[in-house]
């Protein structure tokens, strides 16, 4: 039994879903994205819309759970009507047809993007909806900082919101501030022996696995992989609490 908390499986073919339900996988969070600059709040608003309402229904087909994060994410800030946009996000938030704000965050450290992050972090806080912020790859200590600063004056939960891709040397910050650090296992970012180190320097409390897998190079499997190797190594309690239980509880899914 297992949970995925951060995939973009819009993209991933039935036989990828069949694949998670046949592994034990009770679920996944789909989150926003699309491989182009959108134009406008149109965009969004059908993207927000395949997501909450026909992606679920394809899930259920598949014997999975689906739930849907919405948000804007960084390489994603739309051309026009940036405020339109932001009340969609609010708008699918609010009536519940969104489970979480994701996927925020910010890619190339710009003052946009720590603006747009900072506006969507206040519609989570007055919403108290989970979020998953986005770190990128470079600058990631000095990105991860700033966003910690807003996301604290932004007044959002932290018991909610998952900074995510987080790295060897970025673990302890997000942590030491109650935030929850999600480990990405995947090609470019984190492999097993990097969470097995994690676990064992800063234990399993406030860790949450993921596999951000969909429509770039990666392994749906990851987290079920992950977990296998764990309990063989005598840390199935471990296994299940970064796989299964610290994201239903952060998700507010229990």
């Amino acid at each position: 039994m297992w949970f995925d908390p951060h995939t973009h499986h819009q993209f991933s073919g039935f036989n990828t879903l069949e694949s998670l339900r046949n592994s034990g996988c009770i679920g996944v969070l789909n989150l926003a994205y699309i491989p182009v600059r959108p134009s406008g709040p149109d965009t969004f608003n059908d993207m927000f819309k395949w997501l909450c309402e026909a992606e679920t229904e394809r899930f259920a087909r598949a014997g999975l759970k689906a739930y849907s994060g919405v948000g804007i994410h960084p390489r994603c800030i739309p051309k026009r009507k940036l405020e339109e946009t932001l009340k969609i996000v609010e708008e699918y938030l609010s009536t519940n047809n969104a489970l979480t704000l994701g996927e925020i965050g910010v890619e190339n450290c710009s003052t946009l993007e720590f603006e747009i992050l900072q506006e969507q972090l206040k519609i989570a806080s007055r919403l108290d909806k989970p979020v998953i912020i986005h770190t990128p790859r470079s600058l990631k200590l000095q990105a991860t900082n700033k966003i910690i600063n807003i996301a604290k004056k932004s007044r959002v939960n932290p018991e909610l919101t998952i900074i995510d891709h987080a790295s060897r040397e970025t673990v302890e910050v997000i942590i030491s501030e109650g935030f929850k650090a999600g480990l990405t296992i995947q090609e470019d970012k984190l492999n097993i022996k990097d969470v097995i180190d994690i676990i064992a320097q800063h234990g399993c409390e406030n860790i949450i696995l993921n596999s951000d897998a969909g429509r770039d190079p990666s392994n749906p499997l990851a987290v079920f992989e992950a977990v296998n190797t764990l309990k063989r190594m005598d840390l199935a309690k471990e296994a299940l609490k970064i796989s299964y239980e610290n994201p239903i509880k952060t998700l507010k899914l229990k």
